[in-house]
């Protein structure tokens, strides 16, 4: 038998001698992932980053931009439901940055804080929700205890995002 989780709508894979996370052998995608997966929703204040600036720079951000995202501390809200996800980003400038992508892999287009718009989709690695964008940047949102953290990469430049639920 195969093992692994479905990576593709209507797709099916089969456990061999063990469940997930409790749930019956066969899991059907995306439903049953986004079931099992876990819910970012709420209102998320960001902490602390991580290699932040050598990201800005990385995607071409000027120094003074560079200077004044890494002095805010973001706030996101975030809605999540069984088919997709809808994050509200407040940034320092420009007012707040809403993307909202289905949860079944299909592309969306969305914004980007350089107001650009870009094309993205989400897939699962386990319990890491995984955003890959047309721009070449990927963002991985996943749970340390009950933190939410949020990895951005772009071009081998990685930064961490730490949020607490406030």
């Amino acid at each position: 038998e195969q093992t692994g989780i479905a990576t593709a709508p209507g797709e099916e894979v089969k456990k061999s001698g063990r469940s997930l996370h409790g749930f019956s052998s066969v899991v059907k995608w995306p439903t049953a992932i986004a079931k099992m997966a876990p819910n970012f929703s709420g209102k998320w204040k960001e902490y602390d980053n991580e290699n932040f600036a050598a990201f800005l720079k990385a995607r071409g951000i000027g120094m003074v931009k560079r200077k004044l995202a890494g002095s805010f501390k973001q706030t996101q809200e975030v809605e999540q439901s069984d088919t997709t996800i809808k994050v509200i980003g407040h940034m320092p400038v420009g007012g707040p940055l809403v993307q909202e992508v289905s949860l079944d892999g299909s592309e969306a287009e969305v914004a980007t804080p350089e107001g650009s718009k870009v094309k993205c989709a989400i897939t699962w690695d386990g319990e890491v929700m995984v955003m890959t964008m047309s721009d070449g940047v990927s963002i991985r949102r996943f749970f340390q205890g009950e933190e939410m953290h949020i990895q951005i990469t772009y071009k081998e430049v990685t930064c961490t995002r730490k949020f607490r639920k406030t």
